[in-house]
């Protein structure tokens, strides 16, 4: 986890490379040719859009004492959709324990001590991966055309490896559309807590690249 992201101090939001990609090889560039069908300027310009326009509309929307703690942007690169959803420190809380006390009943004894010592990082984390159980799931959801377009090659049966450049691909984009929201200050509008986590899907997470701002 990293936590170079202080309030009013971008820092790079780089994706490590991965190691096929620093040099890669004949095989590897035709295996990830197929991401060079996405218009990916123009599906950056689509996520930014349509992320001014949904936090505007939670701004607008939202009741009064609401504090956004955490924001999740997304893509599922099997459909093409695109969503944001956030969350709030009460409802991370509220989950947090909820998901405790539902499996702590089925510890067996040989494992408290190790259950223990994952409760306990669970309540020390600042925030929640569980992206699904945030309290504003999917509050901005579209269907990306630049993706659809490629959809049915990631969807099949043996397309697990280009499902996994795309998803990094497509991970790149988000946290660029992520820097770009943070510099022109729209995540400054947000009813929010003043620390606000925000992550990204990648090929390795739903919410992943976590940063503070």
């Amino acid at each position: 986890m990293r936590r170079g992201w202080p309030r009013q101090l971008v820092m790079p939001l780089e994706v490590p490379v991965h190691p096929e990609l620093k040099r890669p090889s004949k095989r590897v560039r035709a295996r990830t040719a197929f991401l060079a069908r996405v218009d990916w300027p123009a599906f950056e310009r689509r996520v930014a859009d349509e992320v001014r326009a949904a936090v505007e509309r939670f701004v607008a929307e939202v009741k009064p004492g609401v504090r956004v703690s955490q924001v999740a942007v997304w893509v599922d690169c099997q459909s093409g959709y695109t969503a944001m959803s956030f969350e709030t420190r009460r409802n991370a809380y509220h989950m947090t324990e909820l998901f405790i006390r539902t499996c702590s009943e089925d510890v067996p004894e040989g494992g408290r001590e190790e259950w223990d010592g994952m409760v306990r990082q669970l309540r020390r984390s600042p925030y929640t991966g569980d992206t699904a159980s945030f309290a504003y799931r999917q509050y901005m959801e579209f269907e990306a055309d630049e993706l659809v377009e490629i959809a049915d090659v990631v969807r099949a049966s043996n397309a697990t490896r280009r499902r996994r450049w795309l998803e990094r691909r497509s991970g790149e984009s988000l946290l660029g559309v992520v820097r770009q929201m943070a510099e022109e200050g729209v995540w400054d509008w947000l009813p929010r807590e003043p620390d606000l986590w925000i992550g990204v899907s990648t090929d390795r997470d739903w919410y992943d690249h976590v940063r503070r701002y």
